[in-house]
Parts: C-alpha cells; structure tokens; sequence
C-alpha cells in the first residue's frame, strides 16, 4: 500500500539534508538574549526559518532568543541594517547554537541602537 501512496503523489525522494528553507552563509556580529543572558557571536548561516550562531557558551534548548545581528548590507550602500530575529533555540553546544526564527525585523541604524523598523515579517 505504501508503494502505491508513493507513486500517486509522487514523492521527493529523501536526501540527507532535510531543511526547507535554503541557506546563506553569512558572517556577521551578533547579539543575543536568552533567559536573561546577554552575550555576542558570530553568524555561520541564515535562513528564513533559522539561523546557525557561533557562541562560546551552551544556551538553554526550546527558550526564546533574540538574535540583533549586524547586517552586512547597507541600505542604498550607506545605511547601517540591524537585523533583529525572535526565535527558539533548537540545538546548542559550547560552540555553536541553532535557533529557529519565528519573527524577523530589519532596522535602520542609530549608532549602536536601532531605531526605525523597516519591514517585519
């Protein structure tokens, strides 16, 4: 029976990499909050539905995070970006954390705060 659900909906066939979402690989500074943590990393790579961080300590998996993330593009090549996720930490060792985003938002830069909101998602 399987095999004929199979061949009705024309299944794709399963590959190791199992993410919905491509990835960029970006590096950029990085702050977080986490369960009243605050701390800096890297960015490996990002997503729409989630984000790989370089961070030197092990975060609490399944808590909510915000990741402010110095964007390496620059509005009409001049304005600094923040780009600011809430998400949930997914995986996490002492060197690298997974978060899954569940909202994204991109600001202008005012120093080292952001402050106007582009577009949220």
């Amino acid at each position: 029976m399987a095999t004929s659900v199979n061949r009705r909906l024309k299944l794709i066939p399963r590959t190791s990499d199992r993410r919905f979402h491509q990835r960029f690989p970006i590096s950029a500074r990085v702050e977080y909050v986490v369960a009243g943590v605050v701390g800096e990393g890297v960015t490996l790579n990002i997503s729409s539905g989630g984000a790989l961080v370089r961070i030197a300590q092990r975060l609490p998996i399944g808590k909510r995070i915000q990741l402010s993330v110095d964007w390496p593009v620059k509005l009409d090549n001049r304005i600094p970006l923040r780009f600011v996720v809430k998400g949930t930490v997914l995986r996490s060792t002492a060197e690298f954390t997974a978060v899954a985003i569940v909202r994204h938002e991109y600001f202008i830069c005012s120093g080292s705060l952001a402050s106007q909101s582009l577009l949220s998602a």
